[in-house]
């Protein structure tokens, strides 16, 4: 999962460099990046935590991945919007 999420922040940073965008579409851009920066984060957490039983793994990695496919979604509508 943590490489999807790199790669979905590669893909908006190139973006935000390579395209022309209104103060509005980059700043919904920006806040895309901060959510994808976010859920990296959050998996790093989880990667470092000791005490976790595989249940509540399971569960944190599931929220991780429910948000993640909602930032995509969201990235989806401002690409449409963008073209």
């Amino acid at each position: 999962m943590i490489v999807k999420l790199k790669n979905a922040r590669d893909t908006l940073l190139e973006l935000l460099i390579q395209v022309d965008l209104t103060r509005d579409q980059r700043d919904e851009l920006v806040h895309n990046l901060k959510s994808v920066s976010s859920l990296e984060e959050r998996i790093t957490d989880i990667e470092h935590k000791n005490y976790a039983t595989r249940g509540q793994l399971k569960r944190q990695l599931d929220r991780i991945h429910s948000q993640f496919i909602s930032t995509f979604r969201t990235y989806i509508v401002f690409y449409e919007r963008a073209t």
